[in-house]
């Protein structure tokens, strides 16, 4: 990269724009399927649009796809989170324990463990509507 002081803003305010325009479409897409009343009373946006237009079968495929995604994301932004301790201390900027590797594996197991313990603790208070239908009480 020839100039990151100029071309890494320019790169952040294209992506996020990029995505505001994804996220707006997406939304009007969503619209034109379904009515907004349906969509505000539905905790399943994505399951009631498919369910709609491709059939109730399709619309539980794409919600467990949705559902794998969802713990790739997680599972991708601990082994990724985990770096961020372990390089600081390294550079001697966090606590000395969160630098070592695990002697067999060669990853940074502490500090993966103890983003674990965070996102287990951080996941306990979620509501239940943002975890889906099948989590909500019954009643």
């Amino acid at each position: 990269m020839r100039n990151p002081g100029r071309v890494i803003p320019w790169s952040i305010i294209v992506s996020i724009l990029g995505i505001m325009l994804l996220y707006v479409a997406l939304n009007i897409g969503v619209l034109g399927v379904v009515p907004w009343q349906n969509v505000a009373k539905s905790s399943s946006i994505a399951s009631l649009v498919l369910e709609q237009v491709w059939g109730k079968g399709m619309a539980n495929v794409v919600t467990v796809l949705i559902i794998i995604t969802a713990f790739a994301s997680v599972f991708a932004g601990l082994l990724g989170g985990s770096r961020v301790p372990f390089n600081a201390a390294r550079d001697g900027v966090f606590l000395r324990q969160f630098g070592k590797l695990h002697p067999r594996y060669h990853f940074p197991h502490i500090a993966l463990i103890v983003m674990c313990v965070i996102t287990a603790i951080g996941s306990f208070f979620t509501s239940f509507a943002a975890k889906g239908p099948w989590l909500q009480p019954r009643g």
